[in-house]
């Protein structure tokens, strides 16, 4: 952002310094079941998010960029968590999943002849933790990544990226990550478990 020093109007030269409008429509769905299996608890979290529409504008006079099922703007995305408990123990596996996105129309390329990639395929991620907790302390442990999935790439020149991958909060930049928490409660109310 810079100021005339004749007028002291102010230019704005940064597309994320200010958006005039900014519009998202969507739906969000939760299901979540619960019952008894065995001798534990199974309880099943499915989360998803469908847009109709994502769209902006950088200035009040411009039009709208519609942005919906393009890079950095999936059109869907869905998490789907099972936890099954039994005792002390607690057993989680999870997969997420963002929609494919494609830009060539947005950006007024045609995909046959075009030398660049500007669309992405699914993706999807897996983890897993297992937890064991008594009234004094509780032991986690896990892996984010099962299965090592490499976020998709794109070419160089219109969007931020990390490496060649389109810089998008969904994706995976680290690979698969082994992990363990420890938490202990020292005497008082402290009690650790959930």
């Amino acid at each position: 952002m810079t100021r005339n020093p004749a007028t002291a109007a102010l230019t704005v030269s940064n597309a994320y310094t200010n958006i005039a409008t900014q519009l998202a429509e969507g739906v969000d769905y939760t299901i979540r079941y619960q019952r008894d299996v065995g001798p534990g608890s199974l309880r099943t979290n499915f989360l998803a998010t469908h847009y109709m529409e994502q769209s902006n504008k950088l200035f009040e006079e411009d039009e709208f960029d519609r942005l919906n099922g393009t890079i950095e703007y999936p059109e869907n995305s869905a998490t789907l968590d099972l936890t099954y408990s039994l005792r002390n123990w607690q057993f989680r596996w999870g997969v997420d999943w963002i929609d494919s996105m494609d830009s060539y129309a947005f950006l007024e390329e045609d995909p046959a002849t075009s030398i660049f990639d500007f669309a992405v395929d699914d993706y999807t991620k897996q983890w897993v933790s297992v937890r064991y907790t008594t009234d004094t302390w509780q032991l986690t442990g896990g892996v984010r990544n099962i299965t090592d999935e490499e976020p998709p790439t794109i070419s160089q020149g219109y969007y931020n990226r990390v490496g060649n991958a389109p810089l998008y909060s969904g994706y995976d930049y680290f690979g698969r990550e082994a992990w363990v928490q420890f938490v202990m409660s020292f005497g008082g109310e402290g009690n650790v478990r959930n």
